[in-house]
């Protein structure tokens, strides 16, 4: 096993503050958690799946005390290093080295819910097992929460983003027992995300 260590030039100082990261290039963004930083590197914690040499930008809805005071500006950085996490709301930590300044787009700056506020069907809580099929295997998981565009499905089976699958939500009116149509859009470690082929008509209950 590889052990990276990394050499800081700098003393890194504890500060938990909410924060959003995301791609230079494409612009999409997640939530994410600055724990702690120095003048030239931060640590965040994310959902977000980045790899080492990965740039980034980093943003805050309310920059901490002792950042640039323009509310707007964030920074790009590199990624140096991952880590899955087991002790923490979030599946993955970053080191990351800044790289320079960054002035967020108004449409990110203070996005802290990039994700949910994109989202054209609102999720709601839920709490009912799915049966569904996938690549000619069967599986059984727990419907965590849903809208007419998709869900969540709590599990513990690997799948892939891109992976179709098949499902049943027994003992509903969803689609009056029909066979719903879905494709896997991200994957957390305690489940995956699912987006329907077809919207769902009617209410999801």
């Amino acid at each position: 096993m590889v052990l990276y260590v990394e050499k800081r030039k700098y003393a890194r100082s504890a500060l938990k503050s909410p924060a959003f990261v995301g791609d230079v290039n494409s612009g999409d963004s997640d939530t994410a958690r600055l724990v702690n930083y120095s003048k030239d590197g931060m640590y965040i914690e994310t959902d977000r799946v980045m790899h080492p040499s990965q740039e980034i930008f980093i943003g805050f809805e309310n920059l901490p005390s002792g950042f640039s005071s323009d509310a707007s500006r964030g920074y790009c950085a590199k990624v140096i290093w991952q880590k899955a996490l087991k002790e923490s709301i979030f599946n993955y930590g970053y080191g990351v080295t800044i790289v320079s300044a960054y002035k967020i787009p108004k449409s990110k700056a203070g996005d802290v819910q990039t994700k949910q506020e994109r989202r054209k069907h609102p999720r709601k809580p839920y709490n009912k097992p799915a049966f569904f099929t996938s690549q000619t295997r069967y599986y059984r998981g727990l419907i965590s929460n849903i809208s007419r565009g998709g869900m969540f499905i709590d599990i513990k089976d690997n799948f892939t983003v891109g992976q179709i699958i098949r499902l049943v939500i027994p003992e509903t009116k969803i689609d009056n027992g029909v066979m719903l149509k879905g494709v896997v859009v991200h994957r957390r470690q305690r489940g995956i995300g699912i987006k329907f082929k077809k919207i769902i008509k009617g209410k999801t209950n």
